[in-house]
């Protein structure tokens, strides 16, 4: 069962340019920590990141049916750092 997610790309510096990567996770109980983050499954084949402001969707395969789950999202930025968890 299928999953589309959406949320706004935030930029390379902020609110400023496009990141370089997007990562996407999911579980089934709430990504919330570093911990939670590092537990969760990392979605393949993530979009690649549109300029700051911009829609973004992507969709997870292959989930369970009556099955809450969790997703989280970090950008990184051409220095390598990821942002938070959002």
């Amino acid at each position: 069962m299928p999953a589309t997610i959406s949320w706004t790309m935030p930029g390379d510096d902020r609110l400023v340019g496009t990141a370089t990567a997007v990562e996407l996770r999911y579980a089934t109980e709430a990504i919330v920590d570093e911990t939670t983050w590092s537990a969760a499954t990392v979605s393949p084949d993530p979009p690649t990141p549109g300029v700051a402001g911009s829609q973004m969707t992507h969709t997870v395969s292959g989930l369970l049916g009556l099955t809450t789950y969790y997703f989280a999202v970090k950008v990184i930025d051409d220095a390598g750092h990821a942002s938070l968890i959002s």
